[in-house]
C-alpha cells in the first residue's frame, strides 16, 4: 500500500523534496546509539566530533577560496588541536575530500529515506535530491561546484567515487530484486548517471541559467538513461516519480 506522502498533489513533490534537503554546515551523523556500552560510546562521540569538524570545513570552503581553508583556522574554529584532526581524520587533503564524501552520502541517505517513505523511485529521488541541494544550499554548491571544475579541479575525485557508489548500491539493489533489464552494465549506468548530475549541477552554478532548464535537464538526461534500465514495477514507479516532479516544471 502506498503511504500517504503518495497523495501529495504531483506540483507539491518538488518543493517538499527541497525541504528535505540535509544542511551541509550542521553535523551530518546518522543513527548513531550511545546507551549500549562503553566502547559504543566512545566510537560514537569520535564520530559525532568527526562529522562537526567536516562540517566546519564545508562552511570555511564556502566563504573563502580552497587554499585559504587552514587546519589551524578549522582547529580553531571547532575548538579542537590540529592532532585532534589527524586523529580522527587526516591531513589537509584528506579531511577536505572527506568533506565532500560526506556531503553526497548525506543527501543520497535523505533521498533513500525519502523514498522508502513513499512509492517513489530511489534512485531518482536521490538525484532529485541532489538537484535540490543546489537550490537551498547554493553558497555551499557553488564553492564545490568551483572546486570540482577550476583550480585543478581539487574535490573532482572525492565527488565523483562518493557519487558513482551510491548510485552503483542503489542499482546492484534493484538489479537483485529483478527490477533492472538483462545486460545492463551497471557500474556503467552507475558512473553516467554520476556524471550527468554533477556536471548539469556544475553548469548550472557557474552559468546561472534557468531553474526551470535545470529541472528539464534532470529529466532528459539521467532520467531518461535510468528509465531504459529498469523494467516492470520499478520502471512504473520511476514513471511516476518522473511525471510527478516534471509536472511543476
Amino acid at each position: 500500500m502506498a503511504s500517504e506522502n503518495t497523495a501529495h498533489e504531483p506540483d507539491s513533490w518538488p518543493h517538499w523534496v527541497l525541504r528535505r534537503v540535509p544542511d551541509p554546515f550542521t553535523d551530518l551523523t546518522y543513527y548513531l546509539d550511545r546507551s549500549r556500552n562503553e566502547k559504543q560510546v566512545r566510537w560514537a562521540s569520535s564520530v559525532q566530533r568527526r562529522s562537526k569538524i567536516l562540517a566546519t570545513a564545508r562552511l570555511l570552503m564556502s566563504q573563502h577560496a580552497f587554499d585559504k581553508v587552514k587546519l589551524q583556522s578549522l582547529a580553531e574554529d571547532c575548538g579542537v588541536s590540529i592532532q585532534t584532526i589527524y586523529n580522527l581524520i587526516g591531513n589537509r587533503e584528506q579531511m577536505l575530500h572527506a568533506s565532500a564524501a560526506q556531503w553526497v552520502y548525506a543527501i543520497a541517505a535523505d533521498g533513500r529515506k525519502l523514498a522508502g517513505d513513499s512509492d517513489f523511485n530511489s534512485t531518482f529521488t536521490m538525484l532529485a535530491m541532489f538537484w535540490s541541494s543546489a537550490f537551498v544550499h547554493r553558497d555551499y554548491v557553488r564553492s564545490a561546484a568551483h572546486f570540482t571544475v577550476y583550480e585543478g579541479a581539487p574535490l573532482r575525485q572525492p565527488f565523483y567515487a562518493a557519487g558513482n557508489a551510491v548510485f552503483l548500491e542503489d542499482l546492484t539493489r534493484l538489479d537483485e530484486l529483478g527490477m533492472v533489464r538483462a545486460g545492463v552494465d551497471l557500474k556503467c549506468l552507475a558512473r553516467q548517471l554520476n556524471v550527468s548530475a554533477n556536471s548539469t549541477i556544475c553548469q548550472w552554478v557557474i552559468e546561472q541559467y534557468d531553474t526551470n532548464e535545470f529541472g528539464r535537464e534532470l529529466l532528459n538526461g539521467p532520467g531518461l538513461m535510468l528509465a531504459g534500465a529498469l523494467k516492470g514495477e520499478e520502471a512504473a514507479r520511476l514513471e511516476r516519480t518522473m511525471r510527478w516532479w516534471g509536472s511543476s516544471l
